[in-house]
């Protein structure tokens, strides 16, 4: 659980160390998806950090699953949103 603790502050860390070396970036007026564009000099930043921030909230999933134990209520709450249904 406390993989999930810790990613927020990391994407939070990521996005405000970013935004300040993006020269022009405005927090209010632009999307965060533009720090880690293709042509943004703030890419590889992103591409280095990011993945470290994925893994967290994987692992936190994972932790959540296993807290649940037999307990199909938590099993399902841990496992996120629904989803729709698949058309084939």
């Amino acid at each position: 659980m406390l993989c999930g603790l810790m990613s927020t502050p990391l994407y939070l860390g990521i996005d405000l160390l970013a935004g300040s070396r993006y020269e022009g970036y405005s927090f209010l007026d632009q999307a965060v998806s533009e720090l880690s564009a293709i042509d943004a000099p703030t890419r590889g930043l992103w591409l280095a950090l990011g993945p470290l921030y994925q893994l967290l909230v994987l692992l936190f999933g994972v932790g959540a699953q296993l807290a649940a134990g037999r307990d199909r209520r938590l099993r399902i709450a841990a496992s996120g949103p629904p989803r729709p249904p698949r058309s084939v």
